[in-house]
């Protein structure tokens, strides 16, 4: 079977960890599959940057390990051409999958990325498999957009979705229930595993015992970072002798360091830049917990890692995060509340927790993910191939 994986969400030259969960499903897909990623990004000039974008263009040349990927660009300008960007990132990708066509398009994003994909997908004939994974469903806008949405949703031969709350939420906005499966994300479980923690806190050159809370992800006041030092302040009064770990990057950082400042957390507060997969399970190893305080969210991967690798997790009720987390793994408060996310921290810092338990309780490997993908995507072909170790259902998680 041919899949053309269709996305912008994807490792680019300037973001290498963009699209993580994407990027770890299409490569183990290759097991069963032939698959190529078309990542078609919009282009904008110079002078007109939206503030979550650094870069105008994106390095075409770039080549992600591991799989083949043709990128390509559109025009566009920030909010002006929102309503036409589905169209024009259709024109840019139609000539790329006619040129070698898939037995079935499999597109991550759901507008304009799985609109163009739908689009070309009925011109030549090809079924199309769509997957929402969070904000392309949380935070659609404006009434236009939302239209353009709920059309990708209603005639998508199959849509997907990475927790039980997007799934809920597309089958409102128009969706065939009979036709919307659930495929949490997963993780590399041969990395994020529970290991020593003392070691790690060495590897890091971290001293002494002092409590450490990690957050891995973009720094955006969407993920409720605001909240996360205003609650670190409250507890330093009891807990002088603590640490928090920020990791990744993002515009909001010097919002961010001010606030520290006029709380007077910044010394306790680490800026770590992104790293790779085996970097984020050496600090998840050497924290007592991790927090996740979105004030929305799809399947977050890194509450996948942080438990694979035993430790606890603060996070809000949003998205599918109570999916994950429970009383045995984890606390959960209400977004944008900053006292209680203060408290939960405490407990959970307070709390005797089992990390071997921790671990196999919600251990789901990125084969999996990829082999129930598969499974869905040969269901929509009329013949399906002859493959050596077919895919198990869909199951639950």
């Amino acid at each position: 079977m041919k899949i053309a994986l269709i996305t912008q969400i994807f490792p680019v030259r300037e973001q290498p960890y963009r699209g993580h969960s994407v990027y770890q499903t299409a490569l183990r897909l290759r097991k069963w599959a032939s698959v190529r990623v078309i990542a078609p990004h919009a282009r904008y000039g110079r002078w007109i940057l939206p503030k979550s974008r650094s870069w105008a263009q994106t390095d075409l040349s770039y080549s992600p390990e591991g799989i083949p990927t043709e990128y390509c660009h559109y025009s566009a300008i920030p909010v002006i051409t929102r309503a036409a960007n589905g169209l024009l990132c259709a024109r840019a990708i139609e000539a790329l999958v006619a040129a070698d066509p898939p037995d079935v398009i499999l597109s991550y994003w759901i507008y304009p990325d799985g609109f163009a994909a739908l689009r070309v997908g009925q011109r030549l004939g090809i079924p199309v498999v769509v997957k929402a994974i969070g904000s392309d469903i949380n935070d659609v806008r404006g009434l236009l957009q939302t239209a353009l949405t709920r059309r990708v949703l209603r005639h998508a031969s199959v849509c997907l979705t990475v927790s039980e709350d997007l799934r809920r939420k597309v089958i409102a906005m128009g969706a065939d229930a009979e036709r919307v499966y659930t495929v949490p994300n997963g993780c590399d479980t041969s990395v994020f595993r529970v290991q020593d923690r003392e070691q790690a806190r060495q590897e890091l050159g971290l001293i002494g015992n002092e409590p450490l809370i990690v957050y891995v992800g973009r720094l955006d006041p969407a993920k409720g970072l605001r909240e996360l030092l205003q609650a670190a302040a409250s507890i330093a009064s009891a807990r002088p002798r603590f640490r928090i770990a920020l990791v990744g990057e993002g515009p909001a950082r010097p919002e961010l360091e001010g606030i520290a400042k006029r709380l007077k957390i910044h010394d306790s507060v680490s800026w770590v830049a992104p790293c790779a997969s085996a970097g984020v399970a050496r600090w998840m190893a050497a924290s007592d917990l991790a927090v996740l305080p979105s004030y929305r969210e799809g399947c977050p991967n890194v509450v996948l890692e942080a438990l694979s690798c035993g430790r606890p997790v603060v996070g809000t009720t949003v998205g599918g995060i109570p999916d994950l987390v429970d009383s045995e793994c984890g606390i959960l408060v209400p977004p944008h509340d900053a006292d209680a996310l203060g408290r939960a921290l405490s407990a959970a810092l307070d709390r005797s927790w089992d990390s071997e338990r921790i671990s196999q309780r919600r251990r789901r490997s990125w084969e999996q993910v990829a082999a129930e993908t598969f499974e869905i995507c040969a269901s929509v072909i009329s013949t399906k191939p002859q493959v050596l170790a077919a895919p198990k259902s869909v199951s639950a998680f």
